[in-house]
Order: structure tokens, then C-alpha cells, then sequence
């Protein structure tokens, strides 16, 4: 409703129950009659009706009992007269039994002297028009002290036709430097007097409107710091959370072609903007800001048009928030599970005291992840002061936890101090081989479950120094191949240095030349051959493999590397071991091997040229044993010598088989001789053939016809 300074004034709640009461037993033929009336107080959306909050069913009957169901102080007076009065052209007799009516009237009558509301009240009672002069002088005279009672006098007089002249220059004092009441929870109040008197404001050009103006401006536009609107209303004795609150909630309270639409990014920038001011704000000066920005927080969660590609206001407020007002921080993270709002808002730096005084209104198990996500997200602290501190507001010392909580947040920060090297691994590693050694396997499991946990966290995972120091630790204890079942969790050895359990196994490997020295990285592999020697053997030679080829490996194990290679050698493919010859051989020894492997393959190629040759020949002999003349036996050939072109020593075989038979018979049909003349002179073309043997053979035919038979 935004009608805060009036609320302890005039009992709203009463006044609406009043007008519904008086609304739902009215004759509906009288709502004709009722005038352009603009009410202050709205409809309104009270819980319950008169009937069933206070038993009361008809107005008079209100007006007579009002005092003992309703309460009987003034506010409640205030409020029933003006619902009456507000409701007047409604009023019925039916309404009221007897003398209820009169005797309520002259309750307020009675009390006009005193009260300046009920004398606005009976202003507007009054059926006799001398007497309503009379209260109309009295509220002229009024000796003016708050902008409430300036509001409610432009209100019951807005009827008036010089009511203008006479509120203007109450609204340029109690609206401007002369106001008594601070924006917040009051926008209705502005809202109805801007829309009341929009059009005489804007028409009238003395100076002294700058500041009604300026807040008519605030209706329909992004009021910017530094613009003139901003700087009148901020010397009038606005603040800038006024300006932002009221800039966005009025937004739309006097229509204007100007006025930007709600889905606007107009709008939107506005809601931004605002919402970053007041979240980050050192104090916020009034708790109804709290709401407002959580009602921000749901209105743009998504945006119709998106701000620098952000889909929502929360992605545009991404690295832009830094709550400092603890009542603003309080309220955000009471709703931060709804509202969906990132963790790293409500990031503290617990070296400073007053950040632990969250501690009073925050559950202990809530002040511990805060706590914990805090330090983990800091690059540089004083960890011994934020745990003394954790102490002070707790009574326990954090590092209590690391026995009694799984959770990750808690793993977080232990990963944290054995970075900072605040927390040995390996002495705790002793502790428990120690430990192992005296207590029954479940009193064992109950004392370090969890802390075995948080160990895993980190020591699953070869990512420093003190990982690996806990590995050789662990390996002397128990031996590297139980250090699976130690975390409980399978091929821990295998992950670090990235063997994959499929595909590739062994190609991406890397020994952690990072934070290992050469001697370490030589005991890492050693660990890493083991598990895959146990856990993948018919993968072993292929690791020793990939091994070698990996990047500084010779230059790093110069002797272990050789060595190896001459292991392996022979049990990897042939173009395996060629590549470790490239890379382990000297210059001298490839160049020989190079050249002893080029003499090998041409002899190879040599002895398959051989055999391609005598099955080609074997072939054509087939086919010639299989025709029936001299002339099948001919086109046997000429078909070979079609599918040849360049290749000479397959021709040679075909001529030499022709040339054999051509001593034998040189006829040949036309067709045929045609056909060989064209392949032989082809061979030529393609230089698998001499001119001159390409004449012997042509000059050694005797062409006959095709339909000629062997004699």
C-alpha cells in the first residue's frame, strides 16, 4: 500500500473492512452515483472481513461496538469515520438501527477541537454546507507539522475547486526540504499525489516546482546521478537510496508516452543499477529496503532482453557484489536457498572479528561451512587467527572437525592447510600404522574413517610435493599396491600419471616432471610398471613402449632407458621398433640400420615381383592349354596384352608365348591381328616396348580372313 506514516494515524485494516462492509450491503443502482473520488487508501487486501475478524455484521452495528471488539482508541475513530465518509452516496438506513448513526457523529463532532484528522473527516460528513465551511476554514488554519497532514488534507479537499492553490505550496514544503518522512514504505502516498496532481504540476513553471518535478520525473524515466532532476531532490534532502528506491517503485504511477514499459531494458538497467547501490551499500537506512531488493532479485531473475548477453540479474551482478550492511547480509542469506544467489556473496574474512558475529543468529553446522568456504576461497591469510577466532565464537578448535566431518567443505580446508603445509600427512600416516597396531580393526575405523577421507581428498591425487612424500611413506609402511584398498578407491596409481583403462592406454602419460625430481619421477615409475606388470599384463610391453617415447626420457634416464630398449626391442611390431631405433639408436646406427632395412625391402620387393611374374605366367599358359586352335590360342594372348599397358616384363612373357606359336602357324584372322597390333603399338606408346620388336612381330603375321579355318 505504501502508506507507512499514516498507519499509526488511522487504523487501515478497520477502514477497509468498513468500506467492503458498507459496499456489500449497498443498493448496486447507487454505485452510479458515486463521483470521480480518488482514495488515499485504496481497496485494499485485508485477511479477514469485519464479520469474521470481529463478529460485527451490519455498519451500525460496527459504529456501536467498535470500542470493545475493534479497540476504541482514536485511530480506530479516524478510520470508521472516513470509511463513512468516503462511502457517503452508499449509506443507507437500512444500514444502521436507531440512534447508532448520529450518536457516532457526534463522537467525532466532540473531538474535532483536538483532532485535526476527524475535523478533515467531518469536513467531508457534513450534509449542511455551513458547517462544512466551518471545518473547511479549520483545516485552511490548520498550523501545518508533518507532510502526513498535508497529503490528508489535499485528500479529503481534492473535490474542492481552489484545492490546488491551497496544497501547493504544503506539497513544495513537506515534499521537499520541509518533509518530515523518509520514501520508504511511503511510495502510495507519493503515488497519489503525483497521479492526483500530474497535470498542475507539470503546467506550472515558478521555480519553486523543481522539486515536484523532479519527482513527477521519477515516474516515467532513469533518473541518473548528475542529471538535474537527481541534484534537485538530492538538495531538497533526498538521499541516494530514497532516489533509487523511489525512481524504481513509482515507476508507472503517472502514465506518460515516456514511461518505459516494465520488459524494457530501459528498466532493466534501472533494476541493476539499483539493486547493485542498495546490496552494496555500507548501510542501509531503512529495513523495508530489504524486501524491495529481494522483490528486484525475482522481477529481473530473467531478463526479456538481455543485459551485455547476461539472461538474468543475477549473471549481470557476477563479481559486482560486496555486502557490507550486516542487516542487508542477514536478509540476503535468509533467502539465498529461494532466491538461488551464488555462495560467494556472502564470502567473510573471519580474521576480523565483527565478521563472526553471523555466528549469534547462524546455526553452528551453517557458521561452520561459511566459516570453511571463507578460508578456502581466500589466496592469503592468517590461518591461525581465523581458527582462533572460530575458537572464540565456538568454543572448539576447527581442526576438531577434520575427526567429526565428512563434508567437503571441511575437505576443503584441510586440502588447504596441507598445502600451506599447517598439516603433516605423513605423521599422520604414522599415527595410524601406530594406531593399527594396538586397537581392534573397529575401534580403528570409528577413530579414522573421516580423517582418512579427508586424506584421500588430497592424496588421491599426485598433485604436489607432499602427496608423493606421503606415497613413499605409504609404500614403506604397506607397499604402493595396497594403496588403493587404503582409500578405497581403484587405480589411484595408474590416474596419476593418466594410464587410461581404455582405448589408449598409455599415451598421455606424464611423470610429474613439475614437482618431482628425476630421482622421484624413476621411483614413480617404478610404482606405475608395478601396477600395470599386476593389473594389465598383456599391456606391459605397450607401456614399456610408450615409455620410452615419451618426451625427455632418454635425456633424463640415460642408462635405465637404454637399457630398457634393448629389453623390448624385439618383442614390440615392426614399426614400433623402428621408432625406437630412430630415437635411441646414434647416427651411425640408423644410417646402417636405414640402409640394411632399404637392401632388405628391395630384395623382398624383388622376390614378389618374381613370383607376380611366373603366376602371370602360369596364367596365361592355363588359358592357352584351354583354347582349341591356333587362332584361341592367339586371342588368349592379345586378352593379356590388353590389361598390360606399361608393364614390360609381363608383355615380354605375353610376346615371347606369341612369337613361339607365330613360329609354329603365323596366321592370324584379322580381327586378332588387329586387335594385337593395337596392344603392341599401346606397349610402345607406354615404352614398354622397342619399334623393332614391334616390327619383327607385326612383320612375322599373315593376315587371313576372319571366317578362315585352321587347315
Amino acid at each position: 500500500m505504501g502508506l507507512f506514516t499514516l498507519e499509526g494515524t488511522i487504523a487501515i485494516p478497520l477502514l477497509q473492512q468498513m468500506e467492503s462492509l458498507i459496499v456489500r450491503g449497498a443498493d448496486e443502482k447507487k454505485f452510479d452515483t458515486q463521483t470521480g473520488w480518488k482514495s488515499l487508501f485504496g481497496a485494499g487486501d485485508f485477511e479477514s472481513s469485519m464479520e469474521e475478524q470481529y463478529g460485527l455484521n451490519y455498519p451500525g452495528e460496527v459504529l456501536e461496538r467498535y470500542e470493545e471488539r475493534c479497540g476504541g482508541g482514536i485511530e480506530q475513530e479516524r478510520a470508521l469515520g472516513l470509511a463513512l465518509a468516503e462511502n457517503k452516496m452508499l449509506l443507507e438506513e437500512s444500514m444502521f438501527v436507531g440512534a447508532q448513526y448520529p450518536n457516532f457523529i457526534r463522537k467525532i463532532k466532540n473531538h474535532t477541537e483536538q483532532d485535526f484528522y476527524l475535523t478533515c473527516v467531518m469536513y467531508l460528513l457534513s450534509e449542511k454546507v455551513e458547517e462544512q465551511g466551518k471545518f473547511y476554514q479549520k483545516i485552511l488554519q490548520h498550523d501545518y507539522k508533518e507532510t502526513k497532514e498535508a497529503v490528508f488534507a489535499a485528500f479529503v479537499l481534492q473535490e474542492h475547486p481552489k484545492a490546488w492553490d491551497f496544497v501547493k505550496p504544503l506539497f513544495i514544503r513537506f515534499l521537499g526540504n520541509g518533509r518530515t518522512l523518509r520514501a520508504y514504505g511511503n511510495h502510495g502516498l507519493y503515488a497519489w499525489v503525483l497521479q492526483m496532481y500530474a497535470d498542475k504540476i507539470q503546467k506550472c513553471r515558478t521555480k519553486d516546482m523543481y522539486v515536484l518535478k523532479a519527482l513527477l520525473e521519477l515516474c516515467n524515466k532513469f533518473v541518473k546521478e548528475g542529471t538535474p532532476a537527481w541534484e534537485h531532490l538530492k538538495n531538497a534532502g533526498y538521499s541516494r537510496q530514497e532516489l533509487i528506491y523511489l525512481n524504481l517503485i513509482l515507476r508507472g504511477a503517472v502514465w506518460s508516452l515516456e514511461t518505459p514499459d516494465k520488459k524494457s531494458i530501459t528498466i532493466e538497467r534501472m533494476a541493476l543499477f539499483g539493486l547493485k547501490e542498495l546490496i552494496n551499500a555500507k548501510e542501509i537506512e531503512d529495513p523495508g529496503l530489504l524486501p524491495f531488493c529481494e522483490s528486484l532479485l525475482k522481477d529481473y531473475e530473467s531478463y526479456d532482453i538481455h543485459i551485455d548477453g547476461a539472461e538474468g540479474i543475477l549473471s549481470s551482478l557476477i563479481g559486482n557484489v560486496h555486502i557490507r550492511d550486516r542487516q542487508m547480509y542477514q536478509y540476503l542469506y535468509g533467502i539465498k536457498k529461494d532466491r538461488r544467489l551464488p555462495e560467494d556473496w556472502f564470502y567473510l574474512d573471519f580474521s576480523d572479528k565483527e565478521s563472526c558475529e553471523v555466528s549469534k543468529w547462524m546455526e553452528q553446522e551453517q557458521f561452520t561451512k561459511l566459516f570453511s568456504v571463507s578460508l578456502y576461497s581466500q589466496e592469503s591469510v592468517n590461518i591461525d587467527l581465523w581458527f582462533d577466532n572460530y575458537q572464540g565464537y565456538t568454543g572448539k578448535r576447527y581442526e576438531e572437525l577434520f575427526w567429526k566431518m565428512p563434508d567437503f567443505y571441511v575437505k576443503d580446508v584441510f586440502r588447504l592447510l596441507v598445502k600451506q603445509n599447517k598439516i603433516d600427512m605423513v605423521k599422520l600416516l604414522e599415527e595410524y600404522a601406530e594406531d593399527e597396531k594396538h586397537m581392534p580393526a573397529e575401534t580403528l575405523k570409528n577413530k579414522w574413517s573421516i580423517m582418512k577421507g579427508h586424506i584421500g581428498s588430497v592424496a588421491r591425487y599426485l598433485t604436489s610435493h607432499e602427496v608423493y612424500l606421503f606415497w613413499e611413506a605409504f609404500d614403506r609402511y604397506y607397499g604402493i599396491c595396497q594403496l588403493d584398498g587404503f582409500f578405497g578407491y581403484r587405480n589411484v596409481v595408474l590416474d596419476a600419471v593418466k594410464v587410461q583403462s581404455y582405448g589408449y592406454r598409455f599415451q598421455n602419460m606424464k611423470f610429474k616432471e613439475e614437482i618431482l625430481s628425476v630421482e622421484e619421477q624413476a621411483k614413480l615409475f617404478d610404482w606405475v610398471e608395478l601396477m600395470v606388470y599386476r593389473e594389465m599384463p598383456q599391456e606391459y610391453e605397450k607401456f614399456l613402449y610408450n615409455f620410452l617415447l615419451m618426451y625427455g626420457v632418454r635425456k633424463n634416464f640415460p642408462e635405465d632407458s637404454v637399457s630398457l630398449f634393448h629389453f623390448i626391442k624385439e618383442d614390440v611390431g615392426e614399426s614400433e621398433r623402428n621408432r625406437l631405433y630412430r630415437e635411441y639408436f646414434s647416427t651411425d646406427e640408423w644410417e646402417a640400420f636405414r640402409k640394411k632395412e632399404n637392401e632388405r625391402r628391395e630384395q623382398i620387393k624383388k622376390e614378389r615381383r618374381q613370383e607376380e611374374l611366373q603366376t602371370f605366367r602360369k596364367q596365361i599358359c592355363a588359358d592357352i592349354q584351354s583354347s582349341q586352335d591356333m587362332y584361341g590360342i592367339q586371342d588368349a594372348i592379345a586378352r593379356h596384352l590388353s590389361r598390360l599397358y606399361s608393364e614390360r616384363e609381363k608383355a615380354e612373357i605375353c610376346l615371347e608365348l606369341l612369337d613361339s606359336y607365330l613360329e609354329k602357324d603365323c596366321k592370324v584372322k584379322k580381327r586378332t591381328a588387329g586387335r594385337l597390333a593395337d596392344h603392341i603399338v599401346d606397349l610402345f606408346a607406354h615404352g614398354a616396348l622397342e619399334w623393332k620388336t614391334v616390327q619383327e612381330i607385326i612383320n612375322k603375321m599373315e593376315v587371313v580372313a576372319d571366317e578362315c579355318g585352321k587347315d
